[in-house]
């Protein structure tokens, strides 16, 4: 029982760090925009 609990932990913190990659991709990918914009 407590493996899977830890497995369902280890699987939800792996789609959260997947998922925080991307805004941090999309955030950086949107701030060179701006500064190639603005130059």
């Amino acid at each position: 029982m407590m493996q899977f609990f830890w497995n369902g932990i280890g699987h939800r913190s792996y789609k959260f760090k997947e998922s925080v990659r991307l805004y941090v991709v999309e955030r950086l990918k949107n701030s060179l925009i701006v500064k190639i914009g603005d130059s």
